[in-house]
């Protein structure tokens, strides 16, 4: 149980009292036999099949015109073959737009599958699209553009197989050339070519089929391309990456086909070279099995953050949830990973993107980029499903759109954290009790931060397990994600909040302190007592501490009702100017009990939108 303390003067303090725990993670589902349509991969050494400039695979030599589709043959694609991987490039466009490849036989769909950011950009990516009637796929171009299109590898029908099955891998960095301890170190020359050792590195099979990379170009020294083969053939004529200009930072995800568990790279113009590997396509040596297979669907749009409900642009440290099961064809269960286009459109500034599975600890390898402000880019995504489906987060913040053009049979993962805060639209949340604040401003309204100065917020970690940090992590960004707050992070501290020294003074380098302690760390929580915040304010709040009494916390599953997260949680909305509610379904209830919430409900979410940035500046 919770129990707390009402607010005294300028110090909110509140205290709770915890009971047992319960864990929320759900069983995970089955594969039983492979579904209509299941194909394994066959990966081939890259092959041209469309360039415009030179009217290779087009009727004549010129640009595709502004709202032209065609369709494009797939030669040496096997008749009955069910999709293909393109690597697909646009250069020399008249105009911003987006391409996109869809089967033929199909209505063009509301999906994408390169989006071309400023006039006569070269930039690719990769797409699977199945494969349409008569063989072939079509393609449609928003802007007047020439393409390129070169063949990756294809997906042939299979209800059992031992090669080209799907084997999905927690981000794993293979490569980076800025790193002394990496395989190589130091940028790659013009017209040089590396060998990587993905099986080597990675422990991989030596026949392994091939290896799904996402491959990132940086600090590079010219315009150019770069190009992955199978070690030991002759390089083709085809690319994965195009880079504009010097000092570019450009990423593509890449079925790069191996040989003896090896691929190569090679830079026309050179620069700094980083490899992350997220899965792989099983040999000939792996047991026949049904799981793994790529079931193709027409492309669909996933998730459009434009259009409603939201109709808004994600902010900075936001996550969008996205539910696969049951949508577009897809199964209820059985569902291992899912083939997205994933695309950003004004982007608020330089910044990351990552796709991971939803209510699961986001990895610190991101899918995109972004380099600028309005930036639109897009790349292609395998990412690993989770019972709630995947979640796309965005660092700076976005518009986030995703389409879907196929998945791969398996089992979804079961998740270890509760559902993220939901986007919000511009009007905010429902106007949902229950809430209340902490206290009232001296000019009226609730107490709150200002959120137009960054809140810089430190960590002690009183000794506790450094993987705690992720829980934190968690929490800031859900905190963040409600309200708006630009939280800042500064670092570690040693301050310790205590009751003679509650909130941190001049001499700490932050103004929210976030302390995991104990009862003989720091006499604010003592005996049954797991979490206390204290606030300083004047006319908005200036200071705030949280402590988490991870003695009796720390001993229960992380992200259970009586866990150490909701409790973070729960006390970061305090330090943001909410009080206790009545309400047993808000996590500001004063009551933590099995069973109870794990995140903000409706009611906490709408006081945190009232004490957050769209409140405007503060005097």
């Amino acid at each position: 149980m919770r129990v707390s303390s009402r607010h005294l003067g300028p110090i909110s303090a509140v205290t709770a009292v915890l009971c047992l725990s319960v864990c929320i993670v759900a069983p995970a589902s089955v594969v039983h036999a492979a579904p209509p349509g299941a194909s394994a991969y066959v990966p081939v050494t890259p092959y041209r099949i469309l360039d415009t400039r030179m009217g290779q695979g087009f009727p004549s030599v010129r640009k595709v015109n502004a709202g032209e589709a065609f369709t494009m043959a797939l030669p040496s694609v096997p008749p009955g073959s069910s999709a293909v991987v393109l690597n697909m490039t646009a250069t020399g466009s008249s105009d911003r737009g987006f391409v996109t490849v869809y089967p033929t036989g199909v209505g063009r769909p509301l999906a994408s599958s390169i989006n071309v950011d400023t006039i006569g950009q070269t930039i690719a990516n990769l797409v699977t699209v199945p494969i349409g009637s008569g063989g072939t796929v079509d393609v449609f171009a928003q802007m007047q553009t020439d393409l390129v299109a070169d063949v990756q590898g294809y997906y042939v029908p299979a209800t059992s197989a031992q090669a080209g099955r799907f084997v999905p891998v927690g981000p794993t960095r293979l490569l980076d050339t800025r790193e002394p301890a990496s395989p190589r170190f130091g940028a790659l020359a013009a017209n040089e070519a590396i060998n990587v050792n993905v099986a080597g590195l990675a422990g991989l099979p030596a026949d392994a089929a091939a290896a799904v990379l996402k491959v990132t170009v940086t600090d590079s020294t010219a315009t150019g391309f770069w190009t992955l083969y199978p070690t030991g053939s002759t390089r083709p004529t085809a690319s994965n990456l195009n880079v504009d200009g010097v000092g570019a930072t450009i990423a593509n995800q890449v079925l790069a086909p191996l040989n003896g568990g090896q691929t190569t790279v090679y830079s026309q113009s050179g620069g700094n070279l980083v490899v992350d590997l997220v899965g792989w396509f099983t040999g000939s040596s792996s047991a026949a099995a049904d799981v793994g297979l790529f079931v193709p669907v027409t492309p669909a749009r996933l998730l459009d953050s434009r259009l409603a409900p939201l109709g808004a642009l994600p902010g900075p440290n936001r996550t969008a949830e996205v539910p696969v099961a049951s949508r577009f064809g897809l199964p209820a269960t059985g569902i291992g990973a899912v083939v997205v286009n994933a695309t950003i459109t004004d982007a608020v500034g330089s910044g990351y993107f990552s796709i991971s599975p939803a209510q699961i600890y986001r990895p610190l390898a991101s899918s995109l980029n972004a380099t600028h402000a309005g930036q639109t880019i897009a790349n292609h995504v395998i990412v690993p499903v989770s019972i709630g489906g995947f979640s796309f987060y965005t660092q700076s913040g976005a518009n986030l759109i995703v389409d879907i053009s196929g998945w791969y049979t398996g089992t979804e993962l079961a998740t270890v954290l509760p559902p993220s805060v939901p986007l919000t639209g511009v009007t905010g949340p429902p106007a949902t009790q229950p809430f209340t604040f902490s206290g009232t401003s001296s000019r009226g309204g609730p107490l709150r931060w200002n959120p137009c100065q960054a809140i810089r917020y430190v960590v002690n970690l009183g000794g506790y397990d450094p993987s705690s940090r992720a829980m934190i992590n968690e929490a800031v960004e859900r905190l963040q994600a409600a309200t708006g707050l630009p939280f800042v992070p500064e670092g570690d501290t040693t301050f310790m909040p205590t009751v003679a020294n509650p909130t941190p003074g001049a001499a700490v380098n932050g103004d929210l302190v976030i302390a995991l302690s104990d009862s003989v760390q720091s006499d604010l929580v003592p005996g049954t007592i797991v979490g206390r915040t204290d606030i300083s304010f004047t006319s908005v709040i200036v200071k705030a501490s949280v402590v988490v009494d991870m003695g009796d916390v720390g001993t229960r599953p992380e992200w259970s009702s009586t866990g150490a997260g909701p409790v973070l949680l729960h006390e970061l909305g305090h330090a943001v100017g909410l009080g206790h509610v009545v309400d047993a379904t808000q996590l500001m209830n004063a009551i933590a009990s099995p069973g109870g919430p794990t995140t903000y409900g409706a009611g906490d979410l709408t006081g945190l939108w009232q004490v957050g940035a769209t409140q405007g500046c503060a005097p």
